[in-house]
């Protein structure tokens, strides 16, 4: 409302040039007009004419230069029409699951981005401005998705999108951000729905794709647990997300000269712990099944695990990095399930316990921020997000806006931020980093990293 009230303050002064200059021209032409010591050719008529035009010329330019600047700033914003952005702030937005099943990830990943924000305000902010972050709920489902990142754009004016996190929801306001021009970064999803060749314009991601972790899960089943390929099945999500994870599968099958067709598929409903189905399946393949690649969220998993040892099924659990390694640990504790070296976790960060600068730098921002919460994988990753998006702003220089923002990410190259991997970007390359680590969940609930 301060931006509208601000134009319409500006309009009415555009108009006072206009009026000055017609009070100024009709003041003199009776003047100019006239006969005798006041008439057209003498002294004081010259002198009356001269100074209307110089009045005149003074009023339209002064019109003028008033135009020109309410075109150039139709916003409280000393930096033109972009959105988002004022002398004094950056506002961002995130559309991620904060209530229901999946909320652990969306909140795992807000506070992440907070924590980076902080440290870039407490240092000065980004060339003076600080940044905000406003975060709707999406319950990670792709309507409720798309509908809220059209609410932070259009309702609460955010610059761009950052951290987006759903396992099939973050796919779904890509129409919209591609269409209206806005930055959409560092999504918190693996799908291939974020990763064209050539890449979408606007959209950037940090993390390595789905096929990526699934390649790696299953390169750990076959190599160090030495499990044939064909004892290997796949739990998935029964949407976008599960059928990407199970086409990761399906194509290391193809190159193993295996029969995707013969692949076991169980799965549970997006939002939902029913993994009785999947179960039943299972237990009929007694024997046949090893291994499980797990596309899935915490709680289906945690029970999924439950179920699988409560039936007697001695299985290998290979989950992707969207299940929230933290949260699974606990779902696992709380439910007093006995773990034995059988639940592997792929994951786009490094330890949240590990000594890497960047990492440390992570756990000092928050036990500073003092909100309860442990290191995770998941805030991990927000804030390291976070760290890369003020980057590339700080790159981008005090003249912000969103196509000299692409042209500064695009231009990052081998970026060490202190993680033990170097990340960049590119015109053709917009996935910073392509490394996957692996973790064991050990018999107290804790992670060893895999080497």
């Amino acid at each position: 409302m301060a931006s509208t009230g601000n134009r319409s303050e500006t309009s009415s002064r555009e108009g006072e040039p206009a009026k000055i200059a017609q009070r100024a021209s009709g003041s003199f032409p009776a003047v100019a007009k006239g006969a005798g010591s006041g008439g057209k050719g003498s002294p004081v008529g010259i002198l009356v004419a001269v100074v209307a035009v110089v009045v005149l010329s003074l009023a339209v330019a002064a019109g003028t230069r008033g135009k020109r600047a309410s075109q150039a700033t139709p916003r409280a914003n000393t930096v033109g029409a972009t959105r988002g952005i004022t002398d004094s702030e950056i506002l961002l937005g995130m559309a991620s699951p904060l209530y229901g099943p999946s909320r652990e990830l969306g909140e795992g990943v807000k506070t992440g981005l907070e924590l980076a924000f902080a440290a870039a305000n407490e240092a000065g902010g980004v060339h003076g401005r600080k940044i905000r972050l406003v975060a709707l709920d999406d319950g990670d489902e792709p309507e409720k998705s798309a509908k809220a990142v059209r609410e932070l754009v259009e309702e609460h004016g955010v610059f761009a999108i950052v951290g987006d996190a759903g396992t099939t929801a973050a796919a779904a306001p890509l129409p919209y951000v591609n269409d209206k021009k806005v930055i959409y970064f560092g999504a918190v999803s693996g799908l291939p729905a974020l990763r064209k060749e050539p890449p979408d314009r606007y959209v950037f991601n940090f993390r390595p794709g789905l096929a990526d972790e699934v390649r790696a899960a299953v390169r750990y089943l076959a190599v160090v647990r030495r499990i044939p390929f064909e004892k290997i099945a796949v739990f998935a999500q029964e949407d976008a997300f599960g059928e990407a994870g199970f086409a990761a599968v399906a194509r290391l099958a193809r190159e193993q000269g295996r029969d995707p067709a013969r692949l076991l598929r169980v799965g549970y409903r997006r939002n939902s712990v029913d993994v009785e189905g999947a179960i039943s399946r299972l237990r009929a393949e007694h024997g046949e099944v090893q291994a499980l690649v797990m596309i899935a969220t915490a709680q289906p998993a945690a029970r999924l695990i439950r179920r699988a040892k409560a039936a007697g099924l001695d299985l290998v659990y290979a989950h992707v990095s969207a299940v929230n390694g933290a949260e699974l640990a606990d779902q696992l504790r709380e439910s007093r399930t006995a773990v034995r070296d059988d639940v592997v976790v792929t994951q786009v960060v490094p330890s949240p316990q590990s000594k890497d600068s960047a990492v440390v730098k992570y756990r000092q921002q928050l036990e500073k921020a003092s909100t309860g919460e442990s290191a995770s994988s998941v805030s991990l990753e927000g804030y390291i997000v976070g760290t890369l998006f003020v980057d590339a702003l700080q790159r981008a220089g005090r003249g912000l806006d969103t196509e000299t923002l692409v042209q500064a990410l695009e231009s990052t190259q081998a970026l060490d931020i202190g993680i033990g991997s170097k990340l960049g970007f590119g015109p053709r390359d917009h996935q910073a980093s392509d490394r996957v680590w692996c973790a064991m969940l050990d018999g107290s609930y804790r992670y060893k990293p895999i080497e």
